[in-house]
């Protein structure tokens, strides 16, 4: 049989040791980043609960902020309106029945007119109330 000396069962000794060594690090480097690949995982997760829970919010308030808006838009909608001149243009239709009414005469500022516009209906406006306003004659080229 082999026989071993002293220093040869120290140096297997020292071998076995230091493989057993290298092994429960090797175990316990892999649960340190199964630990942290976990920590990972639930971060991102917790990172999409979030931002899922940040869309909910925002979707739900987007009606509340589209009425703010509009109402916002509607409180000087009027100033802006009656700061805009209206005109109205005559045709050789007027006197017929329009298919829409858009305002009263008396709603506009002036009514510009041909410059060739018919008397009669020229008279009736200023008799409705309207400021009457002829155009110049376009010169000929």
């Amino acid at each position: 049989m082999l026989k071993l000396s002293a220093v040869s069962f120290t140096i297997i000794s020292a071998i076995i040791g230091a493989l057993t060594a290298a092994l429960i690090a090797a175990e316990i480097a892999r649960r340190q980043l199964k630990a942290e690949r976990e920590q990972v995982a639930e971060a991102r997760r917790q990172t999409e609960l979030d931002r899922a829970e940040r869309l909910r919010v925002a979707r739900a308030s987007f009606p509340a902020v589209l009425s703010a808006i509009c109402d916002y838009a509607d409180a000087p909608a009027p100033a802006l309106h009656s700061a805009w001149p209206t005109v109205a243009r005559l045709y050789s239709n007027v006197g017929r029945h329009a298919p829409h009414r858009v305002c009263g005469v008396d709603a506009l500022a002036q009514i510009v007119v041909e410059h060739d516009a018919d008397a009669d209906i020229v008279r009736d406006l200023t008799e409705a109330g309207a400021t009457i306003a002829r155009a110049a004659a376009q010169a000929q080229p």
